[in-house]
């Protein structure tokens, strides 16, 4: 049976998902690979640390054990990856380290089965997937949707409900893209580019979504919450992340319908239950 207290972070990055993930109460395995940002993010959480309520493996996850070259953007380190593809069609700058590569199917046995799964590790999510069985895999899943190998795979392990998120902006993805909200939505991807100027366009678009998140709340038009989830985050998961429960063919469609229209220029999350999980129960409240 899941754990109802653990969740796993895997592509931690700087580490504002697991702080979400601590501030509500859970215990937290976070992953990630890029060694400068371990050292940030153990300095970040010290306290969690000691308290035993979050591990940080500094590993790559991938299908076999061993050692790998690791390419850092330091430009945008959230990219960061097993290749420096992107990195040099971009002109972005990099480093190279050495990984420890872990099989995500150890990791499981080491500490277990969780309430929920968390994966972002650019490219390499189907490696955590793959090592999921019906009975090891979380009451709850959220990974990146790049392809549809990703969703066919939570499928076949038994999840039957889904929910198709915006990446970094937390919103439910809308069911009919040409909308005034898909075009603005089309227009705030432009902070998914590398130019400076699209940077600066994500961030202020970001910061006038939370202050009119404020006013809103202050007018009685809006759900009063006790956490900000900064932009780029993977926001609230489970029964509380945005949108309705879809069907499988429903949630495909929709991400089809997506992805003909904007193409690579704005990410989705897919997040992932079961009918008899779901049913009987929610997210755990903060102790």
């Amino acid at each position: 049976m899941p754990a109802s207290d653990l969740i796993y972070d895997v592509g931690m990055n700087n580490g504002d998902d697991t702080a979400y993930y601590l501030h509500r109460g859970f215990r937290v395995v976070a992953i990630e690979a890029n060694p400068d940002i371990v050292r940030s993010c153990e300095a970040r959480f010290r306290r969690d640390i000691a308290e035993k309520r979050l591990t940080i493996l500094n590993v790559a996850i991938g299908p076999q054990p061993g050692v790998a070259k690791f390419w850092i953007y330091l430009d945008r380190p959230e990219w960061s990856s097993f290749s420096p593809g992107r990195a040099i069609a971009c002109g972005l700058r990099t480093k190279v380290v050495d990984v420890r590569v872990r099989n995500f199917g150890n990791i499981l046995q080491e500490f277990g089965v969780a309430h929920y799964l968390k994966i972002d590790i650019q490219g390499c999510d189907i490696h955590c997937l793959q090592e999921l069985s019906r009975d090891t895999g979380p009451m709850f899943v959220s990974v990146e949707l790049t392809k549809f190998e990703e969703i066919l795979t939570l499928r076949d392990l038994g999840y039957d409900k889904y929910k198709i998120v915006l990446q970094g902006h937390h919103r439910a993805l809308p069911d009919h893209t040409r909308s005034l909200v898909g075009w603005w939505n089309r227009v705030v991807s432009l902070s998914q580019t590398t130019s400076r100027a699209a940077a600066k366009l994500g961030r202020l678009s970001g910061r006038i979504r939370r202050g009119s998140l404020h006013v809103f709340e202050r007018l009685g038009l809006a759900k009063r919450t006790d956490w900000q989830f900064p932009h780029g985050s993977s926001g609230p998961f489970g029964e509380e992340a945005p949108g309705e429960w879809l069907s499988f063919n429903d949630a495909c469609l929709r991400w089809l319908d997506f992805r003909r229209v904007y193409a690579d220029t704005l990410w989705c999350d897919v997040h992932a239950t079961k009918s008899c999980d779901s049913a009987a129960t929610g997210l755990r409240q903060a102790a």
